[in-house]
Order: C-alpha cells, then structure tokens, then sequence
C-alpha cells in the first residue's frame, strides 16, 4: 500500500464525489483527472502473500466493479 493506483474507464465525473474501494479498504486522495482516468492512493493490506481482490469504483450514482483484480504486491506494502 501506499502507492497510486491509475484507473482507466469512462464515465468518471469530477464534478461528483468519486472514491475507490480495494478489497473493501477506501483509497485516499481519489483524483479525476478526466472523464476516463481516476487515481488514488492504495491502502495498506495485512495480506502475508501476493493476493488478488477486487476493485469498486464509485463516481457519482455509478459503482462498478473492475473486471480485472488488483494484486497487492506484499514487498511493497
């Protein structure tokens, strides 16, 4: 954790709150850059090995969850 975290897709609004949830844990300091780029800082996890969990966006009334997992690397968290 600790790190940025860039996602790619349509539909996100800077003119609404948008926030980002890794494995349930809100990243900090979401920033839409455009209307097809959002960032943030990823949380830290308790995870001892490498692991793949889910991604939920929320942008607006919009949440999606992204079809591809994000893997916390543990030698960086």
């Amino acid at each position: 954790g600790g790190y940025t975290l860039n996602i790619t897709g349509t539909g996100f609004s800077s003119s609404s709150s948008s926030s980002v949830t890794i494995d349930g844990n809100l990243c900090t300091s979401p920033v839409v850059s455009d209307f097809s780029s959002i960032s943030c800082t990823v949380p830290l996890t308790t995870a001892l090995s490498n692991t793949q969990v889910d991604v939920i966006v929320t942008s607006g009334s919009n949440t999606t969850t992204s079809p591809t997992q994000f893997t916390y690397d543990v030698t960086n968290t």
